[in-house]
C-alpha cells in the first residue's frame, strides 16, 4: 500500500482558502475505488499509444514489476535493478518484518479465468504460485527506499537514470495484476488489478539521510497497493519508485493527486549491491 506522503495524519484546509482541504493519510481500501481508477484512466487520455521507448505502459512494464507481501500485512511493488535477483522498492513496505516476492509461474496457457479452477487452496494444472522470501539489504525511512533481494533471476531489469528529472518532464508507472486471483471489485482487497498512469514532474527536492536522494511530486495517479512501483522517463529509465500520495479535495468535491517518487543516486545503489554481493 502507498504511504500518503508520511507526514501527518490529519484533514485539515489549505491556509489561503477555505474551498480547499488535503487529505494525508495511510493508504486504506478508500484509496483504490472507482474514482481513483477514473483518474488513472484520465491521466492517459492524451498520451501516445507508445509512450515509452516505442512501447505501450502495459507492453514496457508487464515484465518488470513484482509484487511483494509483508507478514505485517503489506503489500506493494518492486523493481528489478539486476539481473542476479536485487530489487528496490519503499521501505514502508518492507520494514516490519518478513516480506514475500510472490510469483506466478506458468505450467501452460491459461484459459480465460471462468473456465479455470480459481480457488487458492486448490492447485491448478495452469499454473503455481511461489511465494519467495525476500531479504532486506538496505533501508532509509526518510527516502523511503529499501534495496531488497530475492533468490529469483528477473526476466527484466531497469536501468537507471543518471540525472534528475527536470520540472514538466513525462512519467510513467505501471504494473501487472500482481497475483492470478485479483479480483476487480475493489471491495476485495487493495491495489487489486492491473494499473497505468501518465503525468509529468511538479517540483524536485534534493535531501540528505543515510544518502542523498531526490524526491518528486507528480501528476501521478496512485492509489492502494502501488507503493514501490518503478516510475520511468519517456527513454524507460527507472527515475524513482513511488512512495507516497497527497490527494486534495476541491469545494465541487473534485479528487485531485499528487504522486510523490524518490530515487538515490545509481552509482550509490551499485556500491550498495556490489558490497552485498561480496558478502554473501
Amino acid at each position: 500500500m502507498i504511504a500518503i506522503a508520511r507526514l501527518h495524519h490529519f484533514f485539515a484546509l489549505l491556509p489561503l482558502t477555505l474551498a480547499t482541504a488535503c487529505s494525508t493519510f495511510p493508504v486504506e481500501r478508500t484509496f483504490d475505488n472507482p474514482e481513483m481508477r477514473r483518474l488513472q484512466a484520465e491521466s492517459l487520455i492524451n498520451i501516445p499509444p507508445r509512450p515509452i521507448a516505442g512501447q505501450s505502459i502495459e507492453d514496457f512494464f508487464s515484465r518488470k514489476v513484482a509484487f511483494i507481501e509483508s507478514e505485517a500485512g503489506a503489500s506493494g511493488r518492486a523493481a528489478p535493478i539486476s539481473p542476479d535477483g536485487y530489487f528496490l522498492t519503499a521501505a514502508h513496505v518492507v520494514d516490519d518484518g518478513p516480506f514475500y516476492f510472490t510469483n506466478l509461474v506458468i505450467l501452460k496457457p491459461i484459459p480465460p479465468l471462468p473456465q479455470i479452477q480459481t480457488d487458492p487452496n486448490v492447485p491448478s494444472e495452469y499454473f503455481f504460485i511461489e511465494n519467495l522470501p525476500g531479504r532486506k539489504v538496505w533501508s532509509d525511512k526518510k527516502s523511503d527506499l529499501a534495496i531488497i533481494h530475492f533468490d529469483y533471476r528477473a526476466p527484466e531489469f531497469f536501468s537507471i537514470m543518471t540525472d534528475d528529472l527536470p520540472v514538466g518532464a513525462p512519467v510513467f508507472a505501471g504494473s501487472n495484476e500482481g497475483i492470478l486471483y485479483t479480483q476487480e471489485n475493489v471491495e476485495d482487497g487493495v491495489g487489486n488489478g492491473p494499473f497505468e498512469t501518465a503525468g509529468r514532474v511538479l517540483s524536485v527536492k534534493r535531501a540528505r539521510s543515510d544518502l542523498p536522494f531526490t524526491t518528486y511530486q507528480s501528476t501521478l495517479v496512485g492509489r492502494g497497493g502501488m507503493s514501490g512501483t518503478p516510475v520511468v522517463d519517456d527513454q524507460g529509465r527507472l527515475a524513482g519508485i513511488l512512495t507516497g500520495l497527497l490527494q486534495t479535495i476541491h469545494w465541487n468535491l473534485k479528487f485531485e493527486t499528487k504522486a510523490r517518487f524518490s530515487m538515490i543516486n545509481p552509482t550509490q545503489i551499485q556500491s550498495i549491491v556490489a558490497n552485498d554481493r561480496n558478502r554473501r
